[in-house]
């Protein structure tokens, strides 16, 4: 799921567009192994506007937020996920950064 605003204004013959977003996305990792470990979560990426940038350990009030939420592990194969768990945010990011902002500048 995701929340997003996105406007045009224009002034003196210049347009600016002004968006923000908010996604929500469900994560599931499964073991390539094959014991059939699972692990499952959300991510929420918050704080994607025109005038903030993905920039991992930047600034909170100039960069992209995110937000992870998954059980406590109690696994060998669930303790990797979470320590690992962060690559998901550079994967949304890209993702976000092509699909959508890149879309609406074009627009």
């Amino acid at each position: 799921a995701y929340d997003g605003h996105a406007s045009i204004q224009e002034k003196r013959g210049r347009r600016s567009l002004f968006y923000e977003l908010d996604v929500m996305l469900d994560w599931v990792a499964e073991s390539r192994r094959g014991d059939d470990a699972k692990m499952q979560g959300k991510l929420r990426l918050y704080n994607v506007a025109q005038d903030t940038t993905y920039e991992p350990g930047g600034d909170p009030d100039k960069c992209y937020m995110y937000s992870l939420g998954m059980r406590p592990a109690t696994s060998a194969f669930e303790r990797a996920v979470a320590e690992n768990a962060e690559e998901l945010f550079h994967v949304v990011c890209e993702r976000v950064g092509v699909n959508v902002i890149s879309q609406l500048v074009l627009k």
